[in-house]
């Protein structure tokens, strides 16, 4: 009854300046790429300080650690000259369709204040590949006559996301609706557990069939989420046939290639608010913290901390936690 009917619909993510929208994100935020191209944007034209720093580590180490301030990226957004919306992409720069919108800046810090944790990792990886894309992290030509080509050095970047525009919330005060966004409490560090490795990037294994898949697990979870029947079986389906290897509607078919996969430093504390926030009677309310990959080993326990962070949950069975992205000792 619906052949010949015409389908119509609409794309809100796409972009009056020809930033094309790409996979990913939520759909209220731009895309990971727009939100990419925002990010060079600010890099090349309105934080030469973060660029330079980002350089001089890549020289002299194989990590950096860069701290990104939303308040002073508010601060450009009401500075933004015309020059600044060129696009620094190369092959698009001299078209006006590729300029950037005047309100990248602002759009920029909306996405990292609601989902941080959707697009670092986007800006990270963008670091990254300037870095790479330097000579100082290619390095000098190697060979007898210096023909062949250049040698590639690992080079990590995490980004600190902090806002010393930003008052602390208190830990009582922190609600649900800010789950996944980026808040800033302060607290008093009560106890800390040695730093553990952590699984980031899995490589499982069906034991039937040998089909393997690459999942991402969040840094804050102690248990990833395995699937609990073979991927490959499911999307067979019925087209299998009797090509079936035995892990069809085999619960659980999957383990964990360790050799496959990646893993990062992790380090849990647990907070205690501060005690001019406690109201009289009650009782001190607690956050567990997770300190990842180069701020492990930064704190100790009766240190004061603003901490700037993600909100999230389950990082045990029913347990409260608050990845941290950053610690500013008081």
């Amino acid at each position: 009854m619906f052949e010949g009917e015409r389908v119509f619909y609409s794309n809100n993510r796409s972009d009056p300046h020809g930033f094309e929208a790409e996979e990913g994100g939520p759909a209220s935020l731009p895309s990971l790429k727009q939100a990419r191209l925002f990010f060079e944007q600010y890099l090349h034209h309105g934080s030469g300080a973060l660029r330079r720093k980002l350089l001089a580590e890549a020289e002299k180490s194989s990590k950096c650690l860069l701290e990104l301030d939303l308040f002073d990226l508010i601060e450009y957004q009401h500075r933004v000259q015309p020059a600044d919306l060129e696009c620094v992409n190369t092959p698009l720069c001299g078209r006006d369709r590729h300029r950037a919108p005047p309100d990248f800046a602002h759009r920029l810090a909306r996405c990292l204040r609601e989902r941080p944790l959707v697009y670092l990792p986007v800006c990270e990886k963008a670091c990254e590949e300037i870095a790479a894309k330097s000579a100082i992290v290619q390095g000098a030509p190697e060979g007898p006559q210096g023909l062949s080509g250049k040698r590639q050095r690992a080079f990590d970047v995490q980004i600190n996301l902090v806002d010393s525009g930003k008052k602390p919330t208190p830990i009582r005060s922190l609600l649900s609706q800010q789950q996944e966004q980026f808040v800033v409490t302060t607290g008093i560090v009560i106890s800390c557990k040695a730093p553990m490795s952590r699984m980031q990037k899995i490589t499982i294994q069906c034991r039937f069939c040998n089909h393997k898949l690459t999942i991402h697990a969040a840094e804050w979870r102690e248990q990833p989420q395995m699937p609990r029947f073979c991927r490959a079986s499911e999307l067979a389906g019925s087209a299998q046939g009797d090509s079936d290897l035995g892990c069809k509607n085999k619960p659980e078919p999957y383990f964990i290639v360790s050799n496959e996969c990646t893993f990062l430093d992790v380090q849990l504390l647990k907070m205690q608010e501060l005690p001019e926030d406690v109201p009289t009677g009650d009782m001190p309310r607690h956050l567990l913290l997770n300190a990842s990959r180069f701020l492990v080993d930064e704190a100790t326990a009766g240190d004061r901390l603003i901490v700037s962070g993600v909100l999230t949950t389950e990082v045990g069975p029913g347990v409260p936690n608050f990845a941290t992205e950053r610690y500013g000792r008081r």
